[in-house]
Order: structure tokens, then C-alpha cells, then sequence
């Protein structure tokens, strides 16, 4: 068992896939300042290629398969009926005069910005009878409009017609402290504002969690290796290695979804085994007083 142990080992150091990446380890080694070079130029172009080219699919039909028979027709109905991408603002008051009186100043304002918004209806012109949609005791009544959204919208979608939504309630919801209408409240839903709210929080929440994942890491790794100085470069690596596997995703996929934007996370919680082994072994092989190049040379094959 010991003899097969050896040979186990030294097929380990010494087998191809060992010595191909002690030729590499020494090629690193051999020009340090290339090597930091090299890499923080990528890093930034990844960042680059990141901004500029990575998309984030905010819609919750992203993440079903396209050609699953039930999502198809789902698409065939959506594509023939639009209409589920309306923004639907409901007003709630004490009176139905407060509730009209609402639901015509936030109607006006609503169609004034026909940059961000189409189709308002609100209330049916003339004729006899209810002229706002409203609810049979007048408490309630409703604005629908639809967002306008540009085909290169990409995560904005429609953020921008939301924003301005939410803005326009705001302003008319003060004045409706202050005048007539008396005291409403005015809420925003819709499958848009769902799903933007959604993607918003889920960008929000990763951005935490990884700063939380890094910070832990890093006490994690000072603790066990006793010092600031290792934990710094495997942050560092970790840094370099989110840059490659954004700028990778954003050429080959071209997008994030609501699931998969959580996936930075995950990369730093398994990608720090690596290098925890690494500087493991490499810590080891100095404190047997092996010099800079030959810990490194050896921590890379025997890792």
C-alpha cells in the first residue's frame, strides 16, 4: 500500500498534466510583471466588455424553455394580445368625488408624457352614465396606460416609464393632501412593475450578498493563515476571476436572468477552494525552507 501510494504521488508530480503546469508556473514566474500586467488589462477589459455588451432579461418568461408547447402558446397570445404588458394604477379614496377628481389629475399629467407612455385610458369621453372607471361604490378606480419601451432597452425595459409613474403619483398624491380630493392613495402594479421591481432587488441583493461573501472570506482566510497579506491575494483572485467570468458570460451567453444573476455569489463561495489549497500547500512547502520559485512551482503541480 505505501509503494502504490508513492506512485500514486509521483504520477501526480510528475504525470503530463503536472508538468505542463510546472512549465506554466515557471513561465509566470519568470516575467512577474508581465504576468500582473497582462492580467489587470484583461480584468478591466472584461469589466469593459461586461458594461457594454451584458444584458439582464427582467422577464420571468426567460426563464422557461421557448419551446416548451404551454410557453409557446403563452407567447402566441402575448404576441397577439400585448395588452399584459400594461401598467394599471389604482386609486383608493373616501368618496367617489375624491377618488374622479383623482383619477382626472393623474390622468392629465399621465398624457403629457408621451415619450414613456401610450394608450391611457382612464375615463370613456361623453355620453351618459360612469365616465371613469371606477369600482360600483366609487372607493376605487383604476388608470391603465401602457409603457413605451425601445427594442435596446435591455434591463432598463421598462424602468424608465415606471420611474416616471411613480413620480407623477407622487406629485399628485401631494396634491391631493392639500386640495380637494382630500386624502388618496394611489399604488402602481402590473406585470412590468413586477418584474422590474424584481430584477431591481435581485441586482441590489447580489451586489450585498457578494460584498458579504468577500468580507467573510477574507476574516476567514486571516484567521487560518494568520495575516492580511494572503487573504489580499485571494481576494484578488477572486476579483480577477468575477472580470474573466462576467466578460465570458456576456460573449458567449449575452445575458443574465433573475436566477442566474446570482451566480457571483456562488464564484466566490466554491472559486476560494482553489485557492485556499493553493496557498495551503505553497505556506507548507516555505516553512520547509523552499525558495519563491520553487514553492510556487511545486504548489502548482502537486495542487
Amino acid at each position: 500500500d505505501q509503494g502504490e501510494a508513492v506512485m500514486a504521488g509521483d504520477e501526480r508530480t510528475h504525470g503530463p498534466l503536472a508538468s505542463a503546469l510546472r512549465w506554466w508556473g515557471s513561465l509566470v514566474v519568470s516575467f512577474p510583471r508581465l504576468t500582473v500586467l497582462l492580467s489587470g488589462v484583461l480584468a478591466v477589459a472584461g469589466v469593459l466588455v461586461t458594461g457594454f455588451q451584458l444584458e439582464f432579461q427582467t422577464s420571468r418568461s426567460d426563464l422557461i424553455d421557448p419551446a416548451a408547447p404551454f410557453h409557446r402558446r403563452w407567447l402566441d397570445y402575448v404576441q397577439a394580445f400585448p395588452d399584459t404588458s400594461d401598467l394599471v394604477v389604482v386609486v383608493f379614496g373616501r368618496d367617489r368625488v375624491s377618488v374622479e377628481v383623482t383619477l382626472e389629475r393623474l390622468g392629465r399629467r399621465v398624457v403629457e408624457h408621451d415619450d414613456v407612455f401610450r394608450s391611457v385610458l382612464y375615463r370613456v369621453p361623453g355620453g351618459k352614465g360612469p365616465r371613469y372607471f371606477t369600482t360600483a361604490d366609487g372607493r376605487t378606480g383604476f388608470l391603465r396606460t401602457a409603457p413605451v419601451v425601445s427594442d435596446d432597452a435591455g434591463f432598463e425595459g421598462a424602468a424608465l416609464a415606471i420611474r416616471r409613474m411613480r413620480a407623477v403619483i407622487s406629485e399628485v398624491e401631494a396634491e391631493g393632501r392639500t386640495g380637494e380630493a382630500g386624502d388618496v392613495e394611489i399604488g402602481l402594479t402590473g406585470i412590468p412593475v413586477l418584474e422590474s421591481d424584481e430584477m431591481v432587488r435581485s441586482q441590489r441583493d447580489m451586489m450585498w450578498a457578494s460584498l458579504l461573501a468577500a468580507v467573510g472570506v477574507a476574516v476567514l482566510m486571516g484567521v487560518g493563515f494568520g495575516g492580511a497579506r494572503l487573504p489580499l491575494v485571494i481576494l484578488l483572485g477572486l476579483g480577477l476571476s468575477l472580470a474573466y467570468s462576467f466578460a465570458g458570460t456576456a460573449l458567449t451567453i449575452g445575458h443574465l436572468n433573475i436566477l442566474s444573476v446570482s451566480f457571483a455569489v456562488v464564484l466566490i463561495g466554491l472559486g476560494v477552494d482553489f485557492s485556499i489549497h493553493f496557498l495551503a500547500r505553497y505556506v507548507q512547502t516555505r516553512q520547509g525552507e523552499a525558495g519563491l520559485v520553487e514553492a510556487l512551482n511545486g504548489s502548482v503541480a502537486e495542487v
